[in-house]
């Protein structure tokens, strides 16, 4: 779609739906069973066909009319690009988030757009972004990871922010829920390498919040979290270029993680969205790595 980059890609929990979004402010929503069916007939011609019939008159393969979506949402309130997506767990919403004050709620079906703006009310307005949203499982809640190092939960029954956290010391590029059933138990990780556990019954004053675990193993900044979803299990993507693989059973406290050499330890001058890993590079191995399983082989 005109070349621009594409910075979401997420299914619907029920795998019905994808939805993308990119720097020409447009969420797409696309139907999985579609495309699927597609495939299937593709398939199907492919194999029932003669070998050349898959080439134009040059000789050339014929290339698929490009996937059509059943819904383009336009953007509101964007900031350089929308940066993150989610789904609302009932799958009629979605909430996107971009270098603004504000997320945006809007509807997944029908004709025309709702679109709800969250005041998320940043400490610096105009400087603000959430790299990273996510429903709560009783839809109730959305929290944000944002460039101001801190947790942000936005309450859509209440139509405002209730609590705003210190989490990190550096932009918090990830959260997650720990349980698809359960909206108590809260991921965060940043780019001070850092995945943080916090109890959303804990965290009614923000400024006396503080994590009830924290998860260490990691070298430079974590970009993703993945929760299994049943309280237990998680893995962490790194721009350290290593997933590694935790259980919540085996995090350290607050005291401990305070404790231990936990800093990250960024490669100069590269940026791993755009630059090769440099061939020098060595995989530091963190002394006071908790992980239970890590996994390499990226580069």
């Amino acid at each position: 779609y005109g070349g621009e980059k594409v910075f979401v890609g997420q299914f619907s929990k029920d795998g019905r739906a994808f939805v993308s979004a990119c720097q020409d402010r447009t969420i797409r929503l696309f139907d999985t069973d579609k495309i699927h069916a597609r495939l299937r007939r593709r398939k199907d011609r492919e194999a029932d066909a003669d070998p050349d019939s898959s080439t134009d008159k040059g000789g050339a393969a014929a290339a698929p009319a490009p996937v059509q979506p059943f819904k383009e949402i336009q953007a509101r309130d964007v900031g350089w690009s929308i940066l993150d997506v989610d789904f609302s767990p009932d799958q009629d919403f979605i909430v996107y988030s971009s270098w603004s004050n504000y997320l945006h709620l809007c509807n997944v079906r029908g004709d025309s757009d709702v679109h709800v703006a969250l005041d998320m009310e940043p400490a610096i307005p105009r400087h603000f972004c959430a790299f990273s949203i996510r429903f709560s499982p009783d839809r109730r809640e959305v929290v944000a990871g944002t460039s101001e190092y801190a947790l942000y939960v936005y309450d859509i029954p209440q139509g405002k922010r209730v609590l705003k956290i210190q989490a990190h010391e550096d932009d918090i590029n990830t959260v997650a829920f720990g349980d698809d059933s359960c909206s108590q138990v809260i991921f965060s990780g940043a780019d001070d390498g850092l995945c943080k556990v916090w109890d959303r019954r804990c965290m009614h004053d923000g400024q006396r919040a503080r994590p009830v675990g924290t998860f260490v193993g990691h070298t430079d900044g974590i970009v993703h979290i993945a929760s299994k979803g049943d309280g237990r299990y998680l893995a962490t993507n790194s721009k350290d270029q290593t997933i590694k693989l935790f259980d919540i059973r085996g995090m350290g406290s607050q005291s401990v993680s305070a404790a231990v050499d936990h800093t990250a330890s960024s490669i100069p001058q590269w940026d791993y969205r755009y630059n090769g890993l440099p061939h020098d590079v060595v995989h530091p191995v963190h002394p006071n790595d908790m992980s239970i399983m890590t996994y390499r082989g990226h580069l």
